[in-house]
């Protein structure tokens, strides 16, 4: 089947910029970091710009916390409907993007894990005083992401950071039973 050229454009958009504006899907793809932060946020207040449902599909790793927490804030402040699709893996901050969804939907075969954030700290010497705040600002971002979180889904704060701390993993058909996506996707038709 040969491509037209509206489908060649569509595709490139959504393989540099994430976006199809036509079907009014945005795809977050891979390890999030602030510049793709960047590049989504302004992408998804211009579809907020116009009414209709705003698909966005989810297959990533996790990454930047702050950036995560940029796109969750962004698609729970919208005035459109979110339906989130989760494929493949959404994992870490993936995973909470995946809960700003009105509606949440995972591919039969998509994996979603939750876990406590992480720090890197470079070889050599390290003040312990600096040591001391990153543990307080981990302490700190666990609760955010724990309470986003409950506070989305329902389920119980504890169990939350229980899950968190152990990184648990959910099929999808589990996360549906746990509270943390709505149901199963069959396909493209399941979401008209």
């Amino acid at each position: 089947m040969k491509r037209t050229r509206d489908q060649s454009g569509r595709l490139s958009n959504v393989h540099t910029v994430g976006v199809d504006w036509k079907s009014r899907t945005v795809w977050i793809v891979g390890e999030l970091d602030e510049l793709k932060a960047y590049q989504y946020v302004p992408a998804i207040r211009l579809l907020d710009e116009t009414p209709g449902p705003i698909k966005v599909m989810i297959m990533s790793n996790g990454g930047c916390e702050p950036g995560g927490f940029a796109i969750y804030d962004t698609l729970m402040s919208l005035k459109n409907e979110v339906v989130t699709i989760g494929y493949g893996h959404v994992y870490s901050i993936a995973a909470l993007i995946f809960q700003a969804g009105d509606t949440r939907l995972l591919a039969p075969n998509c994996e979603l894990m939750m876990h406590n954030g992480s720090i890197h700290l470079d070889g050599g010497d390290t003040n312990t005083d600096y040591i001391e705040e990153l543990a307080a600002e981990a302490v700190r971002n666990n609760g955010r992401y724990h309470r986003a979180i409950a506070n989305r889904t329902g389920i119980d704060l504890q169990k939350i950071e229980q899950w968190c701390k152990d990184e648990k993993y959910f099929s999808a058909t589990e996360a549906v039973d746990a509270g943390l996506a709505d149901r199963v996707t069959v396909g493209w038709k399941d979401l008209k």
